[in-house]
Order: structure tokens, then sequence, then C-alpha cells
């Protein structure tokens, strides 16, 4: 994600926003090449014979087609058949739940992604957060989700529930002064 990007928190703040010019799009433009976009880099994709071969190397399968080729060494054709049709099968369903998963997965990142409000040209506009780049002034509301590191220009009284990357429910409370060193240097 990127970092460079100011917060000002909003709160009866109009005025003051005044006070902020944000980027233009020539700036915003340089910066995306510079920095790219404000998203994780998604993991390639397996293709679907790795995927087929991922289910088979678990321990449990290779166990029952080993117990099946033993089957077939002795000579009990009807009894080998059957447990590769079982194996065969429940391989199929575990290929099905994975690819179920994967698609939820999928849907709930585009659902995931958040407009964040911010300063450009001048005038406040709302974007998604993966177009947010490094000098954009993001303005944070009460009740909305930190989309990107930053340093805070302005604010009053912000609390911040840290709990996903900290563990702990405790409600931790951010200001100017805390920003005061120079981070990007």
């Amino acid at each position: 994600l990127c970092n460079g990007v100011v917060f000002i928190i909003k709160e009866n703040v109009s005025n003051s926003l005044k006070n902020f010019q944000g980027l233009t799009d020539e700036e915003v433009v340089l910066s995306k090449e510079k920095y790219g976009l404000n998203k994780l880099t998604e993991k390639k994709k397996e293709s679907l014979i790795l995927k087929i071969l991922s289910i088979f190397k678990e321990p449990m399968f290779l166990l029952l087609i080993i117990a099946a080729s033993v089957y077939f060494v002795v000579g009990e054709y009807s009894d080998g058949i059957i447990m590769l049709i079982f194996v065969f099968a429940v391989c199929s369903i575990e290929f099905i739940q994975k690819a179920k998963t994967d698609k939820a997965l999928e849907e709930l990142n585009k659902l995931s992604s958040l407009n964040v409000k911010v300063i450009r040209n001048k005038r406040e506009i709302t974007i998604s957060s993966d177009d947010v780049v490094v000098g954009d002034i993001v303005i944070l509301e009460e009740g909305d989700k930190v989309p990107v590191d930053g340093i805070i220009l302005y604010s009053q009284s912000l609390g911040v529930n840290e709990s996903c990357l900290t563990g702990k429910s405790v409600v931790v409370y951010k200001s100017k002064k805390d920003d005061n060193n120079n981070h990007f240097k």
C-alpha cells in the first residue's frame, strides 16, 4: 500500500479544507507511474492441472490410491475399482469446493474495495481506494476505514480501531503531533 499519503480527519472542518490544494491530475499520473497503484499484488492463479495435482498430493488421497493399487496387485480388481471411484468422487467434490471458495473470495474482494474522499485539483472528490496515490490528501470521517498509511495533517479526537492489525480491541488515539518527525526523507 502507498506510503506518503496525508490525512485530514473531517469533523466540522469545512473551513480548514480550503487551505489544502490536493494533487493535480498531472501529479496523480506521475505518482502512479513512480509508486504504482494502491493495492496488493495479486497472486498468479494456479492452472487447472496444478489445482488437481495439489488435491492428489494430500497424504490421505495418496494412501487411498496406494491401497487401491495393492488391491489390483493382489487380484481384487472389483475392490480396487470401487476404491478408485470413491477417491475420484471425493477429489471431485474437493475440487468443486475449492473452486467455489476461490470465486467467493474474489467476489468478496470486489465488494470490499473502499470509496475514499480525497482532495484533488482544489476539490473534494470520491475515488476508489485503489486509486489513492502518494501525496494525496485523504479525508476521513467518523466510521471510515483508513485506506492507506499516511501522516495526519489535521484531526480532532481521532481514535483508530487497530484490532485487525494488533488483536487488541482498544481504540488508539492519534494526533498530528505523533507525526511531527519526517517519515518520508
